[in-house]
């Protein structure tokens, strides 16, 4: 598999003005050139519990899977580049099995589970993979791109025609995702292979950003501020300037010349 290319990356994740207990979890591991977002959801401490297992759980496969490689096939030359995608996806998928394992072992949090969004850079190539409704953004020469489908109530009802966008602020089910980790032991993992560009910014983010501030202005933060540390915290500010009503975490990777 080829090496990951020369990144920059931050996160940041704050609990939100209205929530006492964070329930998201992330990962940057530039070494790996893996960015994880995941989003918790459960009675008790079930949310936390499962976002954590689940970026875990994807870390780990993927650290075991690069560290297996011989020195050769971890080379620049070797492995078609969709090798990152298969890859991306049976980790997304160890990672629910880690999920369902934990929840059937703990009564009280039997009905936990977790979106998950994730990003693999390997090589000229990225692999973007999702469950549930939190995103992957591609942010390239000031045009913000959304990379994911949520997997939601919601945007199933505005894909299928059964919702107009102006409806959607006051639909009352926005929040229920039709498709998690933790759910059932086969899960349908989202998975495309993108080739970022020198400069690209790809956000990763729990809905708590990409459900209160809107496209137009995460493109306006990302353009305003060229430091990634500064810019994660921005986005996650903005968030809770607008009311900040759930846990809002924020993965940037830029992908440096």
């Amino acid at each position: 598999m080829p090496t990951p290319p020369r990144i920059a990356a931050a996160g940041h994740s704050h609990p939100g003005r209205q929530r006492r207990r964070n329930e998201d979890a992330y990962a940057v591991r530039v070494d790996l050139g893996l960015f994880v977002v995941a989003d918790g959801m459960g009675g008790h401490a079930g949310g936390e519990v499962a976002s954590r297992l689940a970026v875990d759980a994807v870390t780990a496969h993927i650290h075991a899977a690069v560290a297996a490689l011989p020195r050769a096939e971890a080379g620049p030359e070797a492995t078609a580049p969709p090798r990152a995608a298969e890859l991306l996806t049976a980790a997304v998928q160890h990672a629910n099995l880690a999920v369902v394992g934990a929840a059937r072992s703990k009564i009280e949090e039997n009905d936990m589970g977790t979106t998950i969004a994730a990003v693999l850079a390997r090589g000229d190539r990225a692999a973007v993979a999702h469950v549930g409704d939190s995103r992957v953004y591609r942010y390239r020469a000031g045009r913000l791109e959304i990379l994911t489908d949520d997997h939601s109530l919601l945007a199933e009802c505005l894909r299928s025609g059964y919702l107009t966008p102006d409806l959607a602020g006051s639909f009352p089910y926005k929040h229920l995702v039709t498709r998690s980790l933790g759910a059932d032991e086969m899960v349908e993992v989202d998975v495309r292979v993108i080739e970022p560009l020198p400069g690209d910014v790809v956000l990763v983010c729990s809905d708590g950003l990409s459900g209160v501030v809107d496209d137009a202005e995460i493109a306006r933060l990302l353009e305003a501020e060229e430091d990634l540390d500064e810019a994660a915290r921005s986005l996650v500010d903005r968030a809770n300037e607008h009311g900040g009503p759930d846990n809002v975490t924020v993965v940037l990777a830029r992908w440096l010349a």
